[in-house]
This record gives structure tokens, C-alpha cells and sequence, in this order.
């Protein structure tokens, strides 16, 4: 062999042994999902009901949304612990960076928007708390933003605390005349509780930004978080995934663990215990999707009307969902859907306490075999059997707009699963091989893409509306960074240096073995 050929082979091992790897690290027969608990229920209806995912075998992970963006965004280069995210809030820019710099582009897939309820398990038929129904508790009690904040700050505000100028006085109790039922008649008596989960989660930043709307309703709101005695663990009202108090009902296991303390749910059965054993007199934001029969048992949680934009009461429904969410907008560069006031609109519900859900899947870094089937998801789950789906369980499924963007997307998915299957081809491997050949082509396929959601522009969004991750674009580490690059040619030249030095060593050893 020449010189030159052997400088080449070993240029090539080079590459081989120090390029990170395409394929994610999460089992090779599984298409593994995770996320908060927010839309659990629909989730796992919609990943049960797609038939097009076999052989894989989904999977879904809803311990800690937090956690799980963690996990999509990986430990280093090629590792990754979760192959698609379904998240309430676009990724920070902290947490964008990390997930390009270990080799992930990804895009946001709009496909759910969901209301944020106030559940209220307030008494107004005392004769039914004998059973296990919840029709003993008053459903549909009409709430403005300031009623909301007396609810949620109820023992917690003190006239002694600054901001207090015009501070509303505290209720008593929920036969307070300002709290009335949905027929407008008093309530019974009863004693105000809050109720929350531990873990983060999209309903407590909506329920925030939906007192923050109001100017009496975030006064109070203010004034509980001054507080000393309310011991909040904020001082900020700005919208955050953490209630800022916990008290003695502040239960772990998200919706589903909240909801199962609240009612005293049976470990077995799954059903609501006796009435008289629930938290009575508990309000507290919980997913709409969580309150009728999320796992097949009735629960029937109440939930109150919340006033919009047009002074209507309005319930948390899927219809009201849908309305909301004709008055929102899409970003066309990232897919991030805003919801916005429309005083005009009777029907919609409050624009502050809806929340849109997003599949977040990479567009480069997965193996070929599961970039094609996260494509036919996206395709299924926007499609008419997932968006039926969507309704029956109580969330609006994404607008005409928001189709057309998700398709765009579940194209960018299959030119990475096309991209990785010939990388891993070239490179001598199968589909599921981390070659750096494989690595590379699923990378240009997807940043060369102009469509809305690439992961350039959406890795430059986080949720307060700031910028990050400014080096995104031509600079991510999927596409071969520099930092990347120097030290392959560095160790290429060595090798072709040792082997033009072998190479003279060989051919003084054969004069000397012809010489006479």
C-alpha cells in the first residue's frame, strides 16, 4: 500500500473512532416517550391507538416534565434517554443548548389544547355524602380572577403586608356572599383549603398567569407571596411550574396523585371512597383531561366557570377548548402557539388558563428505524382517528394552521430516518448504527429545512420570551462543529506521519536485506 493509502485508512479509523453517535441510547425496540402528567390521559390513548408503531413498543414516562426535557436533551454527545418529549412549554434556552450540543435537532409538533380547571370540592347537597358520588359537590360555581385569587390566597394575606392599597377582605368561608353556585344561590357553609401538586406542572403557571391578568386579583396574589406567615417559596408572581405554597395538602404523583388524595380513591377499585372521607372544601388547578374518567372510572371532579374575555362564565370543556384556541396564534418559524383575548368571543374559555401541548422531536439523532415511526405518530396523531380521540377526552385537537406545520414537521422526520438508514449504509451498519456517517446525513437533512419548528429558531425561544442558544443554526454539534473537526484532522495527520514513517523504515529494512 502507498502513502497516500495509508494516510487515508487511517484518517478514516480516525473519524470512525471519535465521531459521537446518531442513534439514541433508549431501547432499540421501543419508541420511548416522557413528560408531565397534563395530558397523560390523551397521551396514552393516542400511543395505544396507533397501530403503525409495531414493532416498536411505546412507551410513555410521566413523573416530572423538568426530568424529562432533561432526558431528551441527554447526558452527552449521542445520549439521550428519551426519544420524543410531550411538554406544556417550549424548552429554555439552557436546556436547547444542551440538547444540540449533545448532537439532537427538534422541532415542536402543536397537537392538544387543554383547559386548565379550577376544581372545587365545595358541599352543596349535604345529603349525598353518603355515597361515593360527587354530586354532593357544587359544580360550575362562576369565578372572576379576583374570586379565584380569594380562593387561592384564603388565610394567606394580611392587611399588614405590603402591597395592601384597596385589598380585598378576606372570604369566610364559602358561603361568603361573594361566592355564589351556578344558579346564582348561595353556597352552604363550609371552610376554604388549598390544594396543589408537588411536582411542576402546566396548571400552576396558567393559574398564575391567570391572577396576574387581574389587577385586584394579583394585588392579593402579591400580598400572600410578602407574606411572611404564608412561607411562600417565591416572592415572584411571575408564572412559574411550582405553586409557591404548601401546605398540608401539597401531594406528589401529579394529576393522577393529586386527584387520588383529594377524593380518597380506592387503590384497587380506582373509584372515589366514601364522600365524607374526601378533602372537602379543596380547590385546586388540575387538567381538564383529569377531571371526568381519565383512566376509565368516573370521577367527575367539579370544576367552576371561569369568566373570559367577554365576561361570560365558561366551564372547561372540549368545545370551549376549541373556541379558545380559534383565537390563538402559531408562530410559523418555531410552532409555539400563543392564546389571546377576544372580547367578542362568548364561547371560548379563558384565554389565560388554556394551555397547548407540543410532541418535541428531534430532527436529527434518532436511528432510522424510529425517526420513521416518530413521523407516522406525528402523521396519526393529527390525523382524524387521533384528533377524535383528542375530543372525546376533553382536549381541542390543533387548527387547519397547526396540521399543516405538524406535517411540514413529520416530513423533517422522515428525511432524518431516510438520512440515518444511508449514513448507517455507507458506514457498513444497520439502520440502528451510530455511525458518524449517520450522524452527519441526519444532521444537513434537517437544518438545510426552512419549515416552521426547525430547531435553530426554536432553541433560541425559552418560556419568558427571552433569547438563548445564539450559536444555533450552522453552529450545532449534529452538523460537525469545528470543535468536533480539529481534532479529527489532528489525529488523521499523525497517523499519516506514523505511516510515511513505517513506510521508510520498511523499505531501509529491504536494501539492507538485498544489499551483497
Amino acid at each position: 500500500m502507498g502513502l497516500l493509502g495509508i494516510g487515508l485508512l487511517s484518517l478514516s479509523a480516525s473519524v470512525a473512532v471519535l465521531s459521537p453517535p446518531a442513534g439514541s441510547d433508549t431501547d432499540p425496540t421501543a419508541l420511548v416517550g416522557e413528560g408531565g402528567s397534563f395530558l397523560t390521559p390523551v397521551t396514552d390513548v393516542l400511543l395505544k391507538a396507533d397501530p403503525g408503531l409495531s414493532p416498536l413498543n411505546p412507551s410513555y414516562t410521566d413523573a416530572n416534565l423538568d426530568s424529562a426535557i432533561g432526558d431528551f436533551a441527554g447526558t452527552g454527545p449521542g445520549e439521550f434517554d428519551a426519544d420524543f418529549v410531550v411538554s406544556e412549554r417550549p424548552l429554555t434556552s439552557g436546556e436547547a443548548a444542551t440538547t444540540t450540543a449533545n448532537g439532537r435537532t427538534f422541532a415542536y409538533v402543536p397537537f392538544a389544547a387543554t383547559p386548565v380547571a379550577v376544581a372545587t370540592l365545595a358541599v352543596c347537597n349535604a345529603t349525598e355524602l353518603t355515597g361515593n358520588s360527587t354530586a354532593a359537590l357544587c359544580p360550575d360555581i362562576p369565578l372572576t380572577a379576583e374570586q379565584a385569587a380569594l380562593l387561592f390566597t384564603f388565610n394567606l394575606t394580611s392587611s399588614s403586608v405590603s402591597p395592601n392599597q384597596g385589598l380585598p377582605s378576606s372570604l369566610t368561608g364559602w358561603s361568603d356572599s361573594r361566592l355564589t353556585q351556578s344558579n346564582g344561590q348561595p353556597m352552604p357553609s363550609g371552610g376554604i383549603y388549598q390544594a396543589s401538586t408537588l411536582e411542576p406542572s402546566a396548571e400552576n403557571t396558567a393559574l398564575m398567569a391567570f391572577l396576574d391578568s387581574d389587577p385586584t386579583a394579583k394585588e392579593l396574589f402579591d400580598n400572600a407571596l410578602n407574606n411572611p406567615a404564608a412561607r411562600a417559596t417565591s416572592s415572584s408572581d411571575t408564572p412559574s411550574e411550582t405553586w409557591p405554597f404548601q401546605g398540608s395538602h401539597a401531594f406528589v404523583g401529579g394529576d393522577a396523585g393529586l386527584v387520588g388524595k383529594e377524593l380518597n380513591l380506592d387503590a384497587e377499585t380506582g373509584s372515589p371512597s366514601e364522600a365524607n372521607s374526601w378533602n372537602l372544601g379543596d380547590v385546586f388547578p388540575l387538567s381538564s383531561v383529569w377531571a371526568a374518567a381519565p383512566e376509565g372510572t368516573p370521577w367527575n371532579v367539579p370544576t367552576a366557570a371561569i369568566q373570559n374575555a367577554a365576561g361570560k362564565f365558561v366551564e372547561p370543556t372540549e368545545a370551549a377548548a376549541a373556541s379558545s384556541e380559534g383565537d390563538a396564534t402559531m408562530d410559523p418559524t418555531t410552532n409555539l402557539v400563543t392564546f389571546a383575548a377576544n372580547s367578542n368571543n362568548a364561547t371560548a374559555y379563558n384565554n389565560y388558563m388554556m394551555v397547548e401541548s407540543y410532541l418535541v422531536v428531534p430532527t436529527s439523532g434518532l436511528t432510522a428505524a424510529k425517526a420513521q415511526k416518530l413521523a407516522q405518530y406525528i402523521r396519526f396523531v393529527v390525523g382524524p382517528e387521533g384528533q377524535s380521540d383528542e375530543e372525546t377526552l376533553g382536549s381541542a385537537p390543533p387548527t387547519s394552521s397547526m396540521v399543516a406545520a405538524d406535517l411540514k414537521v413529520a416530513n423533517q422526520v422522515d428525511a432524518e430516518a431516510t438520512s440515518s438508514a444511508s449514513g448507517a449504509a455507507a458506514s457498513g451498519g444497520s439502520s440502528g448504527s451510530s455511525g458518524s456517517s449517520g450522524s452527519s446525513g441526519s444532521s444537513s437533512s434537517s437544518t438545510t429545512s426552512t419549515t416552521a419548528g426547525t430547531a435553530s429558531t426554536a432553541a433560541a425561544l425559552d418560556p419568558t420570551g427571552g433569547t438563548g442558544n445564539t450559536g444555533s443554526g450552522d453552529g450545532l454539534a449534529a452538523t460537525g462543529t469545528p470543535s468536533d473537526v480539529v481534532p479529527v484532522l489532528v489525529v488523521g495527520f499523525v497517523m499519516v506521519g506514523l505511516g510515511a514513517v513505517g513506510l521508510l523504515r520498511l523499505r531501509r529494512v529491504r536494501r539492507r536485506r538485498v544489499a551483497p
